[in-house]
């Protein structure tokens, strides 16, 4: 169990890190193509593709820490109504059903950018592997987490 705290610890600092970094070359790319468009009457043609996929990384990425901050809306009108003990039993089916759906799209998510390994994009000459990478990538950032909050629900349950 330390050891799971431990490697979400670090999942959390690295997510962290990658999202500023990612959000950072996101807004310079941004502004440089609205610079050069509209002050040098020059588009370049990569600036439009590659912030596309820096958003989609900075999406998985601050994807993954927002589950962990909890950030995302709960469904409480539904729980509000329920009792405590039953609400609990809820909660836990809920996290397995997650940690599962997590995982499945975590191996799926690999399978897909594995497929696309050999495609190129449009502009840029990169494998289309690597905006698909940013599913499982940010996937695997929230796995820790989901087993610990799994782990733990269970622990003490029983």
């Amino acid at each position: 169990m330390r050891s799971l705290h431990h490697l979400n610890s670090i999942s959390e600092k690295i997510a962290r890190g990658g999202l500023t970094v990612l959000v950072f070359f996101l807004v310079v790319l941004v502004f440089s193509g609205v610079i050069c468009r509209y002050v040098l009457n020059w588009t370049p043609f990569f600036l439009e593709e590659l912030s596309r996929y820096l958003l989609i990384w900075s999406g998985c990425m601050g994807a993954s820490l927002a589950i962990k901050g909890g950030s995302f809306p709960n469904v409480e009108v539904f729980m509000n109504g329920i009792g405590p003990g039953i609400r609990k039993e809820i909660e836990k089916v809920a996290k397995i059903i997650l940690t599962a759906f997590l995982l499945f799209l975590f191996l799926v998510g690999i399978i897909m950018a594995l497929r696309q390994r050999t495609q190129m994009a449009a502009t840029l000459p990169i494998s289309m592997m690597w905006p698909y990478l940013s599913v499982p990538v940010g996937i695997a950032f929230v796995l820790p987490y989901s087993f610990l909050t799994l782990f733990s629900s269970q622990k003490g349950n029983d």
